[in-house]
């Protein structure tokens, strides 16, 4: 590639303006500029899991049991399993939000994907999978995993960042749990938001966490504690719940500037992030602090998240 004048680099880079840039070298004299292609979701989701692998097999080797699964989540088996109630609890969540027993939805898919001649089993299972596959796949999955990341990385050891058990997160509406090791306390447990800049589902999320608060905060019924040096089942009520939240714009820039290989060292931008996050809460907590009716180990409980947070951000 011929050379290019400095002074000719302004109008290139003008012309490029809002266009997908792909990997292109400009040579002036002994220097270059590189324009770097964004990753897309599937490889952003596929660096995502992979460090939900890994935390989960690095949380797994040091307590001796498959303690947390392949998507860094509460393995209820390790805590004595689910009962038929809960199964079954979960799989009516599963039918309602992929809409199955939905006449209107089952034919709109069945003809978006070519699936008439479909038996009502294989179309049932096939729309139980796709919306499976957008769930862990989507912003919102996306979201859940980068802040697993970054609070693994910020809390170290003493503290079990774990997302929560597909129980905790249908009915009781957790995302994500901070457990004390050496306490077996819960910090807090976390409830992430992916926002498109409407604000609609951040004013949602405050209505949410203040009428949890004042009903006593939520409850996470499988989540281990380590006894004597072994892992067992414990339940937790009065548990704060926050939310954290990014914009699109942010959420890209983060998924782009985390690393999620490197899960031993944290960059000043991974820092900066876990500051954002932890001011978040920290404002949440004082916001919960002044409502009304908030019940007394509820308020107990969001002085120490602000006291924890103030020390680590």
């Amino acid at each position: 590639m011929y050379p290019v004048k400095r002074q000719a680099l302004g109008p290139l880079l003008d012309s490029i303006k809002g266009t997908t840039i792909y990997i292109y070298t400009i040579n002036y004299m002994n220097e270059s500029i590189n324009f770097k292609k964004p990753k897309n979701n599937q490889e952003h989701t596929k660096d995502l899991n992979f460090s939900m692998g890994e935390i989960a097999d690095k949380t797994n080797k040091r307590f001796g049991l498959d303690l947390l699964d392949s998507r860094g989540a509460v393995n209820p088996d390790a805590l004595g399993g689910l009962n038929e109630k809960e199964i079954n609890f979960i799989d009516n969540r599963v039918k309602y939000w992929s809409k199955v027993e939905d006449p209107d939805a089952r034919e709109t898919f069945a003809k978006f994907h070519n699936l008439q001649s479909a038996s009502a089993e294989e179309l049932t299972a096939a729309m139980t999978e796709h919306w499976l596959k957008e769930k862990e796949n989507g912003k919102s999955a996306m979201l859940e995993m980068l802040v697993t990341v970054v609070f693994y990385k910020a809390l170290g050891d003493k503290y079990l960042v774990m997302r929560s058990s597909e129980i905790d997160d249908y009915s009781n509406g957790i995302d994500m749990i901070i457990l004390n090791t050496e306490t077996n306390e819960i910090i807090c447990a976390f409830d992430e938001v992916h926002d498109r800049k409407t604000g609609n589902r951040l004013i949602e999320k405050n209505q949410k966490i203040i009428k949890q608060a004042q009903k006593g905060g939520t409850s996470a019924d499988y989540v281990p504690k380590i006894v004597n040096g072994k892992v067992e089942r414990a339940k937790f009520s009065n548990v704060p719940n926050f939310y954290v939240a990014l914009d699109i714009d942010e959420l890209n820039e983060a998924l782009e500037k985390v690393n999620c290989k490197d899960l031993e060292n944290m960059s000043d931008f991974e820092r900066s992030l876990f500051t954002k996050f932890a001011s978040a809460i920290i404002q949440q907590s004082e916001m919960l602090l002044q409502q009304p009716s908030i019940p007394q180990v509820i308020k107990d409980r969001l002085k120490k998240v602000s006291a924890f947070f103030n020390d680590r951000k």
